[in-house]
């Protein structure tokens, strides 16, 4: 879908600067889920600005982990505490995280966008939004240097960018993310329709009863990695949202749709018994994804799987942490 004319100027993230300062205002006058959110982010904060980033030159990342995983989820948690805090050494040691990256990384090894055997790939798409939503979070912080921002827009394009996965399946659905929250920040309209389009194309491979076919053959995974493909694209539905354009109820070319693909999820989620696709299959943990899917559907199948499990915080394995601040809204009665 086109992109409308005008574009919001404060797009954001999964959220922006001004909608986190009346989250923490929410909290400090005991509302929930906002209240335990900010406490549970602080109380991480408070340690994780000791940290100091590790960056690599070059970067190859053979498993799920490693330093640029960590110093994406730190630089992005600590830019969500400057937002409800206002202190700014948490705004300054963020930037210093990304600021270190940019000076020092210029090479990426194992990071072809259409092959299965590149881990980098896969990586770097599922995190690197991370220091995408830290940078914009912390532009107008005080002592924020416009050529830090001048730097790492010419790194995100020319470094990281190119690596973000075009692959069908859910390492593509992570690419999208990427894709969309890069080009969102940098204003580049085209790249951003772009990555849009190659939502739709994953949405056309949604079947109508929402099963994803490139997912659902994992055997006893299946459901695993239903859950990680949606994570990525629940978390571009959000930003698209800021742009007016609505991916929440789009229909796929096969008929399928990402509100039918949750309500499969979250059904299987709340009882794997009798999952339609191939014999047993693993019940994964609840993810932060599901606090995304509530806060536009409000319905208690998925209220039913974030109520025990608030807030979500520094855990997880991508950019899409905290979305219990960032995102949660009241449980409905």
């Amino acid at each position: 879908s086109p992109l409308p004319s005008q574009a919001i100027p404060d797009h954001g993230g999964l959220v922006t600067l001004a909608e986190l300062r009346e989250r923490a205002a929410a909290a400090r006058s005991g509302h929930e889920p906002e209240a335990s959110a900010v406490r549970d982010l602080l109380g991480w904060a408070a340690t994780a600005v000791e940290d100091r980033p590790k960056p690599k030159e070059p970067l190859k990342i053979g498993g799920t982990t490693g330093s640029f995983v960590d110093d994406t989820a730190t630089a992005y948690g600590l830019a969500l505490a400057w937002g409800v805090s206002d202190d700014p050494r948490y705004a300054e040691a963020a930037r210093d995280d990304v600021r270190a990256w940019v000076q020092t990384t210029k090479t990426l090894e194992d990071a072809c966008p259409d092959g299965g055997e590149c881990q980098t790939s896969l990586i770097v798409s599922r995190v690197a939004p991370g220091f995408v939503f830290a940078m914009d979070l912390t532009s107008t912080a005080p002592g924020a240097d416009p050529a830090d921002d001048a730097a790492f827009r010419a790194w995100l394009t020319a470094v990281i960018l190119p690596a973000a996965s075009r692959r069908s399946n859910n390492w593509g659905d992570a690419g999208a993310f990427l894709r969309v929250a890069a080009t969102d920040y940098l204003g580049d309209d085209a790249g951003l329709e772009d990555a849009l389009g190659f939502w739709h194309e994953q949405l056309d491979r949604i079947e109508p009863s929402g099963e994803i076919p490139e997912e659902t053959r994992r055997g006893s995974s299946g459901l695993s990695y239903t859950q990680e493909a949606l994570l990525y694209r629940l978390a571009v539905a959000r930003i698209a949202e800021r742009r007016d354009v609505d991916l929440w109820d789009a229909r796929g070319a096969g008929g399928g749709t990402l509100k039918a693909a949750v309500d499969l999820a979250a059904r299987y989620q709340a009882d794997p018994s009798g999952w339609p696709f191939g014999g047993r299959v693993d019940n994964p943990t609840v993810g932060p994804g599901w606090e995304l899917a509530y806060a536009h559907w409000p319905e208690p199948a998925i209220a039913a799987l974030i109520r025990d499990l608030r807030p979500f915080g520094a855990d997880g394995h991508s950019a899409i942490r905290w979305t219990t601040l960032t995102n949660g809204i009241p449980i409905q009665p």
